[in-house]
C-alpha cells in the first residue's frame, strides 16, 4: 500500500480488511496490494472506528462481499437519518415567519437548518411571507426541499473531493415566476384548491417544470 496517511490509519484499514477477507474468503476479494490501496484511497477520509463499525455491521447483515459504496453508506447512515424531511422544514419556516416576520429576513433564515434555508432562498422569503396561496407554496417547498435532501444524502457518502454543489441558487430566484404561473393557471382553471386533486395536479406540474430546469 501507499504510505500516504489519511484520517483512516493504514493500520486500522489493514485490520478491518483482514476481518472482511476472513468473513468473505471468495477468491480475489481484497487480495492484491492494488485493491487494498484503492479501497484505502476511497475510505481514507473516515476515522478508523467508523469504518470498523460499518464493516462489522455489514458483516452481520450481508452474505456477499461489500463494495466501497456499501461501507461508506453505513459510515454515514446516522448523519443521513438526521437530515430534516420537508415537513420538518416547512414547520421550521412557519415558526420563523411567526417569530421574525417579514422585516427580519436575515434572522429568520439564520434560524433555519441549512437545507430549509436554501429552499426558502430559492422560493423567496418575502414572497412566501406575502403569498396568497400557501397550499401552492407548500407544494413547491416540498419538491425543492426533497430534491436538496436527496442530493445531500448522496453527498454524505462521497469523499470531499467528489462532492457536488447541490444548491443551485440564483439571486433572481428563477423558479418563483414558474411556480406562481402554475398556481395562477390552476386557479383560472376553476380547480378547488382545498382538494387533494388540486394539490396533486399542481405538484405534478411544478415537479415537471423543476425537473426540466434541473436538466438544463
Amino acid at each position: 500500500m501507499e504510505s500516504k496517511i489519511g484520517i483512516l490509519s493504514i493500520e486500522g484499514w489493514t485490520t478491518t480488511a483482514a476481518a472482511l477477507r476472513t468473513m468473505y474468503p471468495q477468491t480475489g476479494f481484497l487480495a492484491t496490494n492494488e485493491a487494498m490501496s484503492l479501497w484505502y484511497k476511497l475510505l481514507q477520509d473516515i476515522p478508523d472506528e467508523v469504518v470498523e463499525r460499518a464493516a462489522d455491521q455489514y458483516m452481520a447483515e450481508e452474505h456477499f462481499p461489500p463494495t466501497v459504496a456499501d461501507i461508506r453508506k453505513r459510515c454515514f447512515a446516522s448523519q443521513a437519518a438526521q437530515l430534516p424531511d420537508w415537513e420538518q422544514g416547512w414547520s421550521e419556516l412557519m415558526n420563523a415567519i411567526h417569530r421574525y416576520g417579514y422585516m427580519r429576513e436575515a434572522e429568520a433564515l439564520a434560524s433555519l437548518s441549512p437545507i430549509t434555508a436554501e429552499t426558502v432562498k430559492r422560493l423567496g422569503f418575502q414572497a412566501l411571507c406575502f403569498s396568497e396561496n400557501p397550499e401552492g407554496d407548500r407544494i413547491a417547498f416540498r419538491e425543492i426541499h426533497s430534491r436538496y435532501t436527496s442530493r445531500a444524502r448522496e453527498n454524505l457518502q462521497l469523499p470531499d473531493r467528489l462532492k457536488t454543489e447541490y444548491y443551485q441558487l440564483s439571486e433572481s430566484n428563477p423558479d418563483r415566476p414558474m411556480i406562481e404561473a402554475v398556481q395562477q393557471s390552476m386557479r383560472h382553471s376553476g380547480a378547488d384548491q382545498r382538494t387533494d386533486g388540486y394539490a396533486e395536479a399542481a405538484a405534478s406540474q411544478i415537479r415537471r417544470d423543476l425537473s426540466k430546469r434541473a436538466e438544463v
